[in-house]
């Protein structure tokens, strides 16, 4: 009687196992791509790979020429065209962050033209519908002034809130590399986890958080973390987690991509896959990124069961 019940246990857990492993559905998979290089070549083979979504950057673009407002809003309406043509749709923008947009300028002049040149762009990125609206929390700063860095960068990320926000969508900061810088100053906001905490402790409720996996050692620890305020993803591999831009394809670099998702599923992650890799290492055969994700999922699973 013993040995039965003992096998009953066995039999019961195995099914639960199982079908909680069958409940954890594959993400959603999406690329990062310049806003110059969406074109009808890559947007079919994208479709045809099964891949729906994708962050744009480089939106500054169109912003620096002597386009008038109203073809940059043409150009925009031509590209969301070809995307609802293939069925490709906007998770993300990925916000100007060189050329000075820094969120956490000291200078007040020279952060409201940075608040205000956001602000510019918001409304044409809103013809994409995009869900997320990405920024980078700035500040390469001295070490001394660091809290006063972050004042400028929480003052910046509520303003924009509020305008990203009237446009349908939500607002994250990344998470950022704990990259030496030389003269004096210090790694940007949000380089570390510890750092990140601050920052994000300062921020209101309407303010969620990116995980950039390349920008960190251990990024499960970020999304274990931070739970379900984490609202996007940049996924990438690197063999130097947390110091280097490596940005290489999954597989690649020292990343434990069962330990992210699983981190991802224990905060009931509801977003895109994103991926943000170096163009050239994808955009012949979309397929590598759709068979780099199926990969670690099954070895995902498997640990479930």
């Amino acid at each position: 009687m013993k040995r039965i019940s003992l096998l009953l246990v066995s039999v019961l857990f195995f099914a639960l196992t199982s079908v909680a492993a069958s409940k954890v559905a594959p993400y959603r998979i999406g690329f990062n791509i310049s806003i110059t290089s969406i074109n009808e070549d890559r947007m079919k083979r994208a479709s045809e790979a099964g891949i729906e979504y994708i962050e744009v950057g480089n939106v500054m673009a169109h912003f620096k020429g002597d386009m008038s407002p109203e073809q940059i809003k043409q150009e925009y309406l031509r590209i969301k065209d070809l995307l609802d043509k293939y069925g490709i749709k906007v998770w993300s923008i990925h916000m100007p962050f060189r050329d000075g947009m820094d969120l956490a300028l000291l200078d007040e002049d020279a952060r409201r033209k940075v608040i205000d040149k956001d602000k510019e762009i918001l409304p044409y990125v809103a013809l994409f519908k995009p869900q997320i609206v990405l920024f980078h929390p700035g500040g390469v700063s001295i070490a001394e002034k660091r809290d006063e860095f972050r004042a400028q960068s929480v003052k910046s990320a509520i303003e924009l809130a509020a305008a990203v926000e009237k446009i349908g969508a939500k607002i994250v900061i990344e998470n950022m590399l704990n990259k030496p810088l030389k003269d004096g100053k210090g790694p940007t906001l949000c380089a570390t986890l510890e750092d990140m905490k601050v920052l994000m402790a300062a921020m209101p409720e309407n303010i969620f958080v990116a995980i950039d996996v390349n920008h960190a050692k251990d990024p499960q620890d970020y999304i274990a973390y931070f739970g379900e305020r984490v609202k996007s993803l940049h996924i990438s591999d690197c063999d130097k987690g947390g110091v280097s831009d490596c940005h290489f394809m999954p597989g690649l670099g020292t990343l434990d991509y069962v330990a992210i998702m699983s981190a991802l599923n224990k905060a009931k992650y509801q977003g895109v896959y994103m991926h943000e890799l170096s163009e050239t290492q994808y955009s012949k055969d979309y397929n590598v990124l759709v068979n780099s994700y199926n990969s670690y999922y099954q070895k995902f699973i498997k640990t479930l069961e």
